[in-house]
C-alpha cells in the first residue's frame, strides 16, 4: 500500500460505527472515469456495461481514507450490562436486594445497568465475593501439611464435583474478570490488555441479545488483522486518553468527547445558545 497513505481515524458507538462501516463496504469510485459508485444501487457489471464497454476498470472505496474504531466507552458499558443480564436470575437479583434495591423499579433500574458506576461496584463487589468464596473452598481442601498454590488450585478444580463452584468459577473468573481487565486496560491505556479481555468476553455477546456489539467486535478484529503493522502499532498506543493527564484516568474517545462537552455546557448560559455564546 504504500508509505505515503494516512486515515483519519473516526472514533463512535455501535450504531454509527455500524452505519459507517457499512457505507464505506458499499461506496466505490471507479479509477477511469471517476464516477462513485453505490453497489447497493448499480454492480460494477451495470457500470462497466454503460460506462466502458465492459473493459472492467479497476475500482476503489471512496473511504478508504477513514479508519472507523468502536469507542473503548460504550463497549465497555454494553460489556457491563451483558454481565448484568447475565447473572441476574441466579445471583444479582438477590444480591441487589442485600444491598438495598428491594423494590421491583429499584431492581428494575440495577439490571437496566442505567448507572455505569454503581453496575461496576456492583460487579466488582461479586466478583470479589465469588473469589473468595472458591478460594477458601479450595483452602479447605487441603491437608494440614500442604500449601496452597496456583498448580494445586487448578488440579483441585478439576476433580471437583461441585456444580456450584463451577458455576463460581465460570462467573467470576470468565466473565467478571475479562470486563475488570477491559476497564484497568482502558485506564492505562494498555492497549493489548484491551484486546485480550475483549476476546476472552466476546463469546458473551453472542450467548445474549447483542446483535450490534456482535457486528462490531467481529468487524474491528478483522479490521485490525488487515491493517499495516505501523498502524497497527499506532492504534495500540492511543486507545484511550487522559484529558488531566494524571496516570491511570484514562479513557476512549468517546467517552472523553462526552466529558468535554460537560465541561463546555458548564459555562454556556441556559436558554438557547446563540452564535455570540459561542464565540
Amino acid at each position: 500500500i504504500g508509505q505515503d497513505r494516512e486515515w483519519t481515524i473516526f472514533c463512535a458507538d455501535a450504531v454509527i460505527y455500524l452505519a459507517g462501516s457499512q457505507l464505506q463496504d458499499c461506496i466505490y469510485i471507479c479509477t477511469e472515469c471517476n464516477d462513485i459508485i453505490d453497489i447497493t444501487r448499480t454492480s460494477f457489471n451495470e457500470h462497466d456495461k454503460e460506462s466502458h464497454n465492459e473493459k472492467s476498470p479497476s475500482k476503489v472505496k471512496f473511504y478508504d481514507w477513514v479508519y472507523m474504531t468502536p469507542g473503548p466507552g460504550h463497549i465497555e458499558l454494553n460489556m457491563s450490562r451483558s454481565v448484568l443480564a447475565f447473572l441476574w436470575s441466579p445471583i444479582i437479583e438477590h444480591m441487589s436486594g442485600l444491598l438495598g434495591f428491594r423494590t421491583p423499579k429499584a431492581k428494575a433500574a440495577i439490571k437496566a445497568g442505567g448507572d455505569h458506576h454503581r453496575s461496576k461496584k456492583i460487579l466488582m463487589a461479586l466478583l470479589d465475593a465469588l473469589s473468595k468464596e472458591i478460594l477458601v473452598s479450595y483452602v479447605r481442601s487441603l491437608e494440614t501439611t500442604d500449601v496452597p498454590s496456583v498448580e494445586g488450585f487448578y488440579d483441585w478444580l478439576k476433580d471437583c464435583q461441585s456444580e456450584q463452584l463451577f458455576f463460581f468459577y465460570d462467573a467470576a473468573f470468565n466473565t467478571i474478570l475479562p470486563l475488570k481487565l477491559y476497564t484497568a486496560a482502558t485506564r492505562k491505556n494498555n492497549g493489548k490488555m484491551m484486546m485480550a479481555a475483549r476476546v476472552a468476553f466476546s463469546h458473551l455477546f453472542y450467548v445474549r441479545r447483542h446483535p450490534l456489539y456482535r457486528e462490531v467486535n467481529l468487524r474491528d478484529i478483522l479490521t485490525r488483522l488487515k491493517m499495516p503493522q505501523e498502524v497497527f502499532s499506532f492504534q495500540l498506543a492511543n486507545e484511550s486518553f487522559s484529558l488531566s493527564g494524571v496516570e491511570n484516568t484514562g479513557q476512549g474517545p468517546d467517552f472523553l468527547q462526552e466529558q468535554i462537552n460537560r465541561l463546555i455546557k458548564m459555562f454556556l448560559p441556559s436558554g438557547v445558545i446563540t452564535w455570540r455564546d459561542w464565540r
